[in-house]
């Protein structure tokens, strides 16, 4: 019995033993997970970048403003920044204005996720119209000089999503052709409809770019023919002849060119008239009286102051001082 006894506790002992080293490894195990918890940095959270939160446009709750373009917009932005729930409301807050913001100050603020503060904002914010303002809405929105039918169709685009009676894509591209400027786009759309919306943007987009090539021009109508006229007696009469102007200008030039050259012979002729032979004695106080006023006379012509005969000048006047026709 002794030895049983004394078998028993060693096998106690040696449990007891095993038991120790078990629980020794245990602290050792726990204490190593602890210290590789406290050693791991924390995830940390993605900043708001200011130049994402500047690109969302803002949001004031009128009648021309869509939610559900404004919460696609901040979903595209916070999945390419990897935001938080808590985050997209803080962004979509700031970027509210007027209306919007006081429903958010008022009600949006209790909704602690982005799926539920969505919905509410989607459901009070979206239009309500009469169907006769949003037909004259749609009425209203045509293409304008200056815009793009890229433009047009988008913004016109969401009149048509929030109309009050439902609007399949068909009756969608007819609002939209009827409300293009250009009447060849009118009828390149309506020669061939487009099926849908992206499709009338696909083809707009390709009206614009081909330019002149891509309009449709109606066919030429033809001028009326007028029945002939009755011939008629009457002799036509032929219209008068346009002056030729060169000849005009011709004749002209000749006519001065003749009067030049008579005013230049007359002032040749009487200068050789004033340089011949000295001053003569009959030309005492009378001069030039023999050239019949500066012009040349023929001698043969000329008559003598001294006898009144024909043909020979005073100072050879054969009856001067008595002397003969030799003049000696």
């Amino acid at each position: 019995m002794a030895a049983d006894r004394t078998a028993a506790q060693n096998q106690s002992t040696a449990l007891l033993n095993a038991l120790d080293q078990q629980r020794i490894q245990s602290v050792a195990l726990v204490q190593q997970l602890a210290d590789d918890a406290a050693a791991a940095p924390a995830a940390a959270t993605p900043r708001v970048a200011a130049a994402a939160v500047e690109s969302i446009p803002c949001f004031e709750g009128k009648l021309r403003d869509f939610p559900q373009d404004f919460v696609d917009f901040v979903d595209r932005v916070a999945v390419a920044e990897d935001w938080t729930d808590a985050q997209r409301i803080q962004v979509a807050s700031r970027r509210l204005l007027k209306t919007a913001l006081d429903w958010h100050i008022h009600i949006g603020h209790t909704h602690a996720t982005w799926a539920a503060w969505s919905g509410a904002f989607i459901t009070n914010f979206s239009p309500r119209l009469h169907v006769g303002e949003w037909l004259r809405l749609v009425e209203e929105r045509r293409q304008k000089i200056d815009e793009s039918g890229i433009e047009y169709a988008l913004d016109k685009h969401k009149l048509l999503r929030v109309a009050p009676i439902p609007l399949n894509d068909e009756k969608m591209v007819a609002f939209l052709i009827d409300g293009l400027a250009s009447w060849q786009h009118v009828a390149a759309m309506t020669a061939n409809r487009p099926a849908n919306v992206a499709e009338f943007i696909q083809r707009i987009r390709a009206l614009e770019t081909l330019g002149v090539a891509s309009r449709v021009f109606p066919p030429p109508v033809a001028p009326p023919v007028a029945p002939p006229a009755a011939p008629t007696t009457t002799p036509p009469v032929a219209p008068p002849s346009a002056p030729d102007l060169n000849a005009t200008l011709a004749t002209f030039g000749n006519q001065l060119v003749n009067q030049l050259t008579a005013q230049l012979n007359k002032m040749t002729i009487g200068s050789r008239g004033t340089g011949g032979g000295g001053g003569g004695g009959d030309r005492g106080g009378r001069s030039g009286g023999d050239r019949g006023g500066g012009g040349w006379i023929d001698p043969s012509k000329r008559k003598c102051y001294s006898c009144d005969a024909i043909g020979h000048m005073a100072r050879h006047c054969p009856t001067k001082s008595g002397k003969g026709p030799t003049g000696s």
